[in-house]
């Protein structure tokens, strides 16, 4: 990928990671967060403006569970979304 002339890293790194969330909506994704919950695993439902929606399956807290929360795009450390790689591990 090319950078473009004069547009900060920081704008590129969001169009780069928004266009990942959006390609991961209907998926599994597990992602690490700098702020509560930190940890989550579950389906990605929808991407808005800069945050990720998702139903949540696993997190810190057993009360967000199967609940939709919304994270900052911005706020997400790492994350990988299941595909036709590695299986995300069931966590209990």
């Amino acid at each position: 990928m090319k950078r473009e002339q004069n547009v900060p890293i920081t704008v590129i790194r969001q169009r780069v990671l928004y266009n990942a969330l959006l390609e991961a909506v209907g998926k599994r994704i597990f992602l690490l967060s700098e702020v509560f919950p930190f940890m989550i695993v579950g389906n990605v439902t929808s991407v808005k403006e800069d945050f990720v929606f998702v139903v949540v399956q696993v997190a810190q807290s057993k009360k967000l569970e199967n609940e939709i929360i919304r994270i900052k795009i911005d706020d997400i450390e790492v994350f990988y979304v299941e595909e036709d790689g590695p299986k995300i591990q069931t966590i209990s």
